[in-house]
């Protein structure tokens, strides 16, 4: 929460923020969109967790112009267990859920690299390293929160997807604890 009231993201192509060094939004209850883009960019009918991320990641990869209003009051709920939201407890347990945290919103990060291509904001090569960052950006979150199973997949993810990127980027990642 300290990290959206400090960096807020707002702009064009904040979908790379996104990957790349924060994986956040802001709260997705308090997100409000035009009515055109919620039609062109829908919410996948499939998926029952990250699905906010996942859009958010096609919605600003669209084009989408994104601004900050803090004069919107929000209310967040944060549990105070340990393990962490109930949501969690529902996937399965912290693992499961970090699991589908990236089974859901890789292939939305996917799309928006896609749409950025096609508007021409950045080239197969710009997208493949974001990709790979995405991937070690989340093993770094991952492993904070005690995963260490799941961050030492995606690390290898990263690996196979682009070994020139992962090489670039992976000391710009607090991976060492699986970066073997």
């Amino acid at each position: 929460m300290d990290d959206i009231a400090r960096r807020p993201l707002e702009g064009r192509d904040s979908w790379i923020s996104i990957a790349v060094e924060r994986d956040n939004l802001t709260i997705p209850s308090a997100l409000g969109v035009r009515t055109s883009l919620a039609l062109a960019v829908p919410f996948p009918e499939d998926c029952r967790f990250f699905e906010d991320t996942h859009t958010w990641l096609r919605y600003s990869g669209h084009g989408a112009d994104i601004r900050f209003a803090p004069q919107t009051p929000s209310l967040y709920r944060i549990p105070s267990a340990a393990a962490g939201s109930e949501s969690r407890q529902r996937a399965g347990g912290i693992e499961a859920f970090n699991r589908l945290r990236v089974q859901v919103t890789l292939p939305g990060l996917r799309e928006a690299v896609r749409l950025a291509a096609a508007r021409g904001v950045i080239d197969e090569a710009e997208g493949l390293a974001i990709q790979t960052r995405y991937l070690l950006n989340v093993a770094g979150m991952l492993l904070l929160e005690g995963s260490t199973g799941v961050a030492g997949e995606l690390v290898e993810q990263a690996r196979k997807l682009s070994w020139t990127d992962y090489e670039k980027y992976r000391h710009d990642y607090p991976i060492a604890e699986v970066d073997r």
